[in-house]
């Protein structure tokens, strides 16, 4: 397709992570007017110490709110989050893929000691089970919770209606996030991490979805940048 001129980028990532993303977005692409409304943010979750071997992070958020690695083993789902791994002290391990295909790496490591996974509140797979089911000690602790935002006060009417517009989505939960925000996306082309984000985007009545050829922060800055003229 064309590629839209001087578009509305919509940003819903935590505050830090958009920043983060705009300005990779503002190397590399034509010009666009970036317009930031977290769907979330993130909150640690207090947890009782933990004695293990390992650490198994499938996010970034795992890393930033596990205890310091003091140099043990992380199991890092992509490479940044191995990159948030090794700054807390851990000995960063990478799979490339998502959660199961981690889990599927550690059990082709037959990787000793006890494990654990440092995950968010709602997970979709359940790494602990696969590993346990493979014969592995691993338990889980619950790091940190996503506390929900309301979108920007006005600005975000304001801005939809000038269009064109681009929303970049990294989650299915993220979609239903912005689906009680009582915000009309309809018309809108969204960039999607993955395949399954992209189906449920489909709920905000787009009028294209673009999908990341890997799901990671470079792919979706590739898509996206693909999109602005």
């Amino acid at each position: 397709m064309k590629p839209f001129e001087n578009p509305t980028v919509l940003v819903t990532r935590p505050a830090e992570s958009a920043a983060q993303f705009v300005a990779g977005l503002v190397e590399r692409a034509g010009p666009f007017r970036p317009l930031i409304s977290p769907a979330f943010e993130l909150e640690p979750v207090a947890f009782s110490p933990r004695s293990f071997d390992a650490a198994i992070f499938t996010s970034k958020a795992g890393a930033r709110f596990a205890p310091n690695g003091v140099g043990r083993i992380a199991w890092c789902v992509g490479e940044g989050t191995a990159e948030v791994a090794a700054k807390r002290g851990y000995t960063p391990k990478v799979g490339i893929g998502n959660a199961r295909e981690l889990a599927s790496l550690i059990l082709d490591e037959n990787s000793a000691g006890r494990h654990v996974h440092f995950r968010g509140e709602n997970v979709r797979e359940n790494v602990m089970a696969i590993l346990e089911n493979g014969g592995m000690n691993c338990t889980e602790v619950v790091a940190y919770r996503k506390s929900i935002n309301a979108p920007v006060s006005d600005l975000i009417d304001v801005e939809m209606r000038s269009k064109p517009w681009v929303i970049p989505l990294f989650s299915a939960e993220t979609v239903s996030i912005l689906q009680d925000w009582r915000t009309s996306f309809e018309g809108s082309w969204i960039v999607a991490i993955s395949n399954e984000v992209a189906d449920a985007s489909l709920a905000l009545k787009p009028q294209g979805v673009s999908c990341a050829k890997r799901p990671n922060l470079h792919e979706m800055t590739q898509a996206t940048m693909r999109l602005i003229a």
